[in-house]
């Protein structure tokens, strides 16, 4: 996958930086930095990568900054999106599917709206670009046969959002004890989507390739496809609708704190709400009909109905501590006000972090770990400390080695227990090794714990690490290099000077060779091998030889 993005200032290109950071550490995806615009570098792209689907979701995005800048809109949505558009007939792709918006309806008051009602009474610049990018789509559809989805997209919130929409701005306000700004005095009501749902949406439209119909006959009572092109246009929401207050009611409840709320007239090109069918989804091969809510594709983006909502909502605020506190934001008012408004850990390093964040790079990692360090430093016992879901404790037993696992969190010992380990809680601000009665071994292991500590307890853990055993195996992310929640990143020289303090000395020949080795491992994420110390307190391992 080949990813192109502008970096914009329209709002913090760290948070943009933080997506990427996560992004690239797959190895099959690569990412280039340019404008749409500039149809010379999308061309180069285009040419060197030559791909079979294009997903056009770039652009000049918000409905209130359309009225104050809207001659970026037609840069960027316009002529960015004739340009890629472009290259997709040039390249002659397989699918071409873009971003619209529910905005395009406009003035229509016939709600829910359907794909295949008309769309002509758009309110703002950002959404006539928008219609112009459909009405764009539809005509290459139609000359060049270029087989074409646009989404029309409900109201997206969640994890990795914009820090100008509602969501954020309502958690970071009432944090800060700061008014909300409420228009139309709250009546108002949207089709709230969650972004998760918005992608398997994406995905499964991926496969439903339009094809030009033969005659208008073809057409299924429910498809949105035109009768002249192989071109179809999709609502992605939730077909459910929240009034305003309901979803601020929702965010005071997963924050346990009321908002100060400001009430204010209707703002200029707003629109009292915005309701869509899924007429044309519902007959997608994966996608669910509105009546037929059974299966693993239910939509599950509700705001207001049972308890998943308030989940979801806690999930954008669990992740916005996580991404606003790493080393390169962590002193912003938002990520302290979150840090102390939420409950620590258990809340934080939820199950859903484990599962998506933590353990499928720690599974896939475990086996070359493992068989590096056994094969280069030989041990019989492995104590791994923070050992998370044990994923990489699996790797070290199943290579013959007795393992010990350490670890706080309630979610990542349920995780080992589950694997079999012999695993203890240990919390490394309250705990002391020494209690737990541990005998010394051969290995420490501890990925993906040193940066996560806050510095006040960096000392403690090498501490920890130093008095557990004579040598050790450690990631440390440098600034730049970490994932969420990286509190801690420092230099390699931080964590050399502090173990150097207690008679370790840091095997350089040997970290290099793990990370080399490692990192051609495309299992291995990049900033596990490019993060990979390994210490030795090599008067101890020469006493006990002799």
């Amino acid at each position: 996958m080949q990813g192109y993005d502008g970096m914009t200032d329209y709002y913090d290109v760290t948070l943009k930086q933080r997506r990427h950071a996560t992004l690239l550490q797959d190895p099959n995806f690569s990412a280039e930095e340019g404008m749409l615009e500039d149809q010379e570098q999308l061309d180069r792209l285009m040419d060197d990568f030559r791909p079979e689907v294009i997903v056009h979701l770039a652009g000049q995005a918000g409905v209130r900054y359309s009225l104050e800048n809207p001659r970026a809109y037609l840069d960027s949505n316009v002529i960015g999106t004739f340009n890629v558009m472009e290259a997709a007939r040039r390249l002659d792709v397989k699918h071409l599917l873009m971003a619209s918006t529910s905005s395009v309806y406009g003035a229509n008051e016939d709600m829910p709206f359907s794909e295949r009602e008309k769309a002509d009474t758009q309110l703002t610049i950002y959404a006539a670009t928008k219609k112009t990018n459909e009405s764009m789509a539809h005509a290459y559809a139609h000359l060049w046969n270029l087989p074409t989805t646009m989404f029309r997209f409900f109201t997206v919130y969640g994890t990795w959002g914009r820090p100008d929409l509602a969501l954020y701005k309502f958690v970071d306000a009432i944090l800060d004890d700061r008014p909300i700004d409420i228009y139309n005095h709250g009546d108002m009501y949207r089709d709230f989507t969650y972004v998760d749902d918005l992608v398997r949406g994406i995905r499964l439209l991926i496969d439903a390739v339009p094809e030009r119909p033969a005659t208008p006959d073809d057409i299924p009572e429910w498809d949105s496809l035109s009768p002249a092109a192989p071109y179809r246009v999709v609502n992605i929401g939730n077909s459910e609708k929240v009034r305003l207050l309901d979803f601020i009611d929702a965010i005071e409840d997963a924050l346990g704190k009321k908002a100060e709320r400001n009430y204010m007239d209707m703002q200029m090109g707003d629109v009292l709400g915005d309701l869509g069918r899924r007429d044309a989804a519902s007959g997608v091969d994966g996608l669910p009909a509105p009546d037929r809510f059974q299966g693993r594709h239910r939509p599950v983006c509700g705001v207001v109905s049972g308890v998943l909502p308030k989940m979801k909502i806690a999930r954008f605020i669990k992740w916005s501590y996580r991404t606003l506190v790493p080393a390169s934001v962590r002193q912003t008012d938002m990520a302290r006000r979150i840090k102390s408004a939420i409950v620590p850990h258990q809340i934080l390093y939820d199950d859903t972090y484990y599962a998506e964040s933590v353990d499928t790079g720690a599974v896939k990692a475990a086996g070359p770990i493992s068989r590096f360090v056994v094969e280069n430093m030989n041990p019989r016992t492995v104590i791994d400390v923070g050992c998370g879901t044990g994923a990489i404790a699996v790797g070290f037993r199943e290579a013959g080695c007795r393992v010990v696992g350490l670890e706080y969190s309630t979610v990542g010992l349920q995780y080992c227990r589950e694997r079999g380990l012999d695993v203890q809680k240990f919390d490394l601000e309250n705990d002391h090794y020494q209690d737990l009665g541990l005998e010394k071994f051969d290995l420490v292991v501890s990925t993906e714990v040193a940066e996560h500590l806050p510095p006040a307890l960096a000392d403690r853990y090498a501490d920890i690490l130093s008095g557990l055993s004579d040598r050790i195996f450690m990631t440390a992310a440098v600034p730049g290099q970490g994932g969420v929640d990286h509190v801690n990143e420092q230099p390699h020289s931080y964590w050399i000077e502090k173990f150097e303090h207690r008679g370790f000395s840091y095997n350089d020949t040997l970290s290099e060779t793990a990370r080399h080795e490692l990192g051609s491992k495309s299992d291995v994420a990049k900033w596990y091998s490019q993060n990979i110390m390994i210490f030795e307190n090599t008067k101890a391992i020469q006493s006990d030889a002799i």
